[in-house]
């Protein structure tokens, strides 16, 4: 049984809150889907660091040489996934975004932001045993678990589209919950198993 760290409660914590004010505000899947792909975006980047980290950490050249490597392959192979999502978000029309929501968007884009700077500073920057060679691979797949509830919303956004009612507001809003709750315990799944003790 792991330990739950800190930074994990502190990211359900910012989940939840995003949570509560999408509910609250009855905020469109669109707009959820938009400010989770910006989550991962930043996941993405706080990974790269963290790669780079690792080798600075080495304190030895092929150390160095070898996190770069992984943190430039890691850059373009993430950031393919996420420019190919970017492509359907663009494109597919139930994802487009009302300007009421753009301030949502980035409350809720800044809550993220905060939780993962905390786990970033917490587990890798300012952790006791800093992360050596050995955890390259592990860091560098640690993020695609956090990703898969955005895949399959990209996919099943269109059933919800084509079977669910726009003024069935109670059924939509279960589904939004339900979206954003795999997405919080696939955080947490992914974050425990990454950080816990």
């Amino acid at each position: 049984m792991r330990k739950i760290p800190v930074s994990g409660i502190v990211l359900v914590a910012s989940n939840l809150l995003s949570i509560i004010l999408a509910v609250a505000e009855r905020v469109d899947l669109g707009a959820v889907v938009w400010a989770y792909w910006i989550e991962s975006v930043m996941v993405g980047f706080f990974t790269i660091l963290a790669l780079f980290l690792i080798g600075v950490r080495s304190k030895e050249i092929p150390g160095f040489l070898a996190s770069a490597m992984s943190a430039g392959f890691f850059a373009f192979h993430y950031g393919m996934f996420h420019f190919v999502y970017l492509i359907f978000l663009s494109a597919l029309p139930w994802f487009a975004v009302d300007p009421a929501w753009y301030l949502w968007i980035m409350l809720t884009a800044g809550i993220l932001f905060l939780s993962h700077s905390f786990s970033f500073l917490a587990n890798v920057l300012f952790a006791k045993e800093p992360a050596g060679l050995n955890d390259l691979n592990k860091t560098m797949m640690a993020p695609y678990s956090r990703i898969i509830p955005l895949h399959m919303t990209i996919i099943l956004s269109g059933f919800v589209v084509a079977f669910v009612p726009v003024g069935d507001v109670l059924l939509r809003t279960a589904i939004l919950m339900l979206f954003m709750g795999l997405k919080t315990a696939a955080d947490f799944g992914a974050h425990v198993k990454a950080h816990g003790e």
